[in-house]
């Protein structure tokens, strides 16, 4: 509006000057051309500032209803200048970006469109505040979430490790008798936890327990006090393991701590009371009391016990005594506690008849012997011991010898002696029999496929199997004597085997150091045996340089094979063990072999190097079928400059 305006009035004074112009003169138009000029610049600059004035004063008044807007809507929304999440202390307050506005060309807006404007800004503030929010409480849920399942797995983690050391607890407290007993310093606790053991088949019979298993309480009541209160302490941890693992032997525990509390309590009892009677029941009533219980099982004392509980429950009606009943229940959990480890001991014996039973049956099916020839020998041989007797006790009527006590357990009748002794060489002679049948058959197939002839002969006349027949005889020496031609050839077999590639004979044997302590008690066995020597060539970086295929290096030592017989072992639960020991001469030392009765010690000098304990090189220590197996070769030694 302005510019036409202008362009207007500039248009009508140049047409107004030029027709002046026409008429005057020269002279005067310039003058009067010159103020006209200086004129109309000054209009115009008037006229342009006065506009700006009036745009300014309009965004002005604009910007101010604005704000009062904006503080309005802020209000709303919930911010202010000094709390708002974009840190602007003017929030409140229009920004007035002219040339922003000059570009744009948005001078002469109007107050309508920037309401509209404003409340687009607006919305969308609040668009984006609602969004934040829901960010932020999905961001606290997610946090929550990931704490609670924290917090589950930590308590999962945290029963996992209880659990786990309640196991270890379990385990240490079932290992520690067991230690004790193998580091000889067993409790009397120990040997009821041997007892569980020898019940629960984990275990042989062991006859030093016999009498405790007989009469349990009678051992305990013998006891101090001190070790009574170590049983039942130890015993209801034990009972405890029992119900975790969900035993049988629940009630063994129990009974041992019913007997063992009674003990306890009497003791406890008779330190107040000297005179005090045990359960604290009269001698006067002490008949009728064993009445009540005689002859009852365990069905019969449950019973019993039920309707002692059921008495004592409603007391008031029967217009009982309680404190006679209660005294009569105390005595009758023990009692029922003994009828229980007795009733275990009587099982265990007709177990362990059966077993005993049962190997004398499978002796004579085995061997042929029959028992009626058997009996008739060992009353021979007692009647025969019993004139030997006789005649040393009448030759030494008139002298008085007092000899020295011995342990019955160290000693062994001769006709058991025998027959056990018999049983396990059959069993071994059986089994290795066996054995050298499936042996030979695999060689015979074995020689068949080969096709030289001196071979087949060489390998037939070396591996031809011994008649390993029994004699057929009926009495119990010959039985005895062909089960020793039995283990000769046994021997003679192994050691026809052919030798190995660079292998010799090895029988140095060095002498025996001194009778072992057993040998009063049997009659000392040297055990047979067959050692061989491997020998070969040690291609080291000397040799090599110094030797070659043609002109070889000399044969050294490269180990040892001990084969060594034990096949009349007493004890077969312990298998023979080898010691090693220094000599005289520092580049050998003594290699030992220890088996025990009736076998003596066996001893070998050998080369003292280092062994190569690994299966890939040869190693081999094995006890089977009666034979100890020791094989090892030395390690290579390296060559240094």
């Amino acid at each position: 509006m302005i510019e036409e305006y202008l362009k207007k009035r500039h248009s009508d004074e140049s047409s107004s000057a030029s027709s002046a112009e026409s008429l005057s003169s020269s002279s005067s138009s310039n003058s009067s051309s010159r103020s006209r000029s200086s004129r109309k610049h000054q209009f115009i600059k008037k006229n342009q500032k006065s506009i700006k004035m009036q745009s300014k004063n309009q965004l002005l008044k604009t910007y101010a209803s604005l704000d009062k807007m904006k503080q309005k809507y802020l209000q709303k929304i919930g911010y202010t200048d000094q709390d708002n999440p974009y840190g602007d202390k003017n929030l409140a307050k229009s920004l007035i970006w002219k040339s922003k506005l000059d570009e744009k060309g948005l001078n002469g807006i109007s107050e309508h469109d920037l309401k509209e404007k404003l409340d687009d800004m607006l919305k969308e503030i609040e668009k984006l505040k609602s969004q934040r929010q829901k960010k932020q409480e999905e961001k606290i849920k997610l946090e929550e979430e990931k704490n609670r399942l924290n917090k589950e797995r930590q308590m999962e983690n945290y029963k996992q490790w209880i659990d786990n050391e309640d196991a270890f607890f379990e385990k240490v407290e079932k290992l520690r008798p067991l230690i004790r007993i193998q580091q000889q310093r067993e409790l009397p606790f120990d040997k009821f936890v041997r007892i569980c053991c020898i019940y629960k088949g984990q275990i042989g019979h062991q006859k030093q327990l016999e009498q405790i298993m007989h009469n349990p309480s009678q051992f305990i009541k013998n006891l101090g006090h001190e070790a009574q209160k170590v049983i039942l302490n130890e015993s209801k941890k034990q009972f405890a393991i029992e119900i975790d693992n969900k035993s049988n032997f629940q009630d063994y525990w129990a009974s041992i701590i019913s007997i063992a509390q009674a003990e306890v309590e009497w003791r406890e009892q008779r330190e107040k009371d000297p005179k005090c009677p045990k359960f604290g029941i009269q001698s006067e009533f002490k008949q009728d009391i064993k009445k009540m219980f005689q002859g009852k099982s365990r069905e019969g004392l449950d019973e019993l016990e039920g309707e002692i509980n059921q008495m004592l429950n409603y007391g008031a009606e029967y217009k009982i005594d309680f404190d006679y009943w209660e005294k009569i229940l105390k005595k009758l959990k023990v009692i029922k506690a003994k009828t229980i480890l007795k009733n275990y001991y009587e099982v265990f014996c007709k177990e362990l008849k059966y077993k005993s039973m049962r190997q004398d049956n499978q002796l004579v099916l085995d061997v042929g012997i029959n028992t009626k020839d058997i009996q008739i020998n060992v009353e021979r041989n007692a009647t025969e011991k019993q004139h030997y007797q006789i005649e040393i006790q009448e030759q030494t009527e008139y002298e008085c010898v007092s000899p020295e006590p011995v342990d019955c357990d160290d000693y062994i009748l001769e006709n058991d002696d025998l027959k056990q002794l018999t049983d396990q060489r059959v069993t071994i002679l059986t089994e290795f029999l066996n054995n050298a049948k499936v042996e030979l058959e695999k060689q015979q197939l074995k020689k068949k496929k080969e096709k030289e002839k001196e071979k087949e002969k060489h390998i037939g006349k070396q591996n031809k199997l011994p008649d390993f027949s029994i004699p057929n005889n009926r009495k119990l020496e010959d039985i005895v004597e062909g089960l020793d031609i039995l283990a000769q050839q046994m021997f003679e077999y192994e050691r026809s085997k052919p030798l190995e590639e660079d292998e010799v004979y090895f029988n140095e044997v060095v002498p025996q150091r001194q009778e072992p302590s057993w040998g009063q008690k049997y009659k000392l066995k040297r055990p047979q045996y067959f050692n061989r020597v491997k020998m070969g060539f040690d291609w080291n970086m000397y040799n090599k340089t110094h030797y070659d295929v043609d002109n070889p290096p000399p044969k050294t030592i490269q180990g040892y094979k001990f084969n060594v017989f034990y096949p009349d072992l007493i004890d077969k639960t312990q298998a023979p063990k080898y010691t090693l020991e220094t000599c005289e001469n520092p580049d050998y030392c003594i290699i030992r072999f220890i088996a025990g009765p009736p076998y003596e010690d066996l001893a070998f000098q050998i080369l003292c190097k280092e062994w190569d304990y690994s299966d890939r090189m040869g190693f081999k220590s094995v006890f089977s079928r009666g034979i100890l197996h020791l094989w090892f070769n030395f390690k290579k030694p390296r060559y240094r400059r």
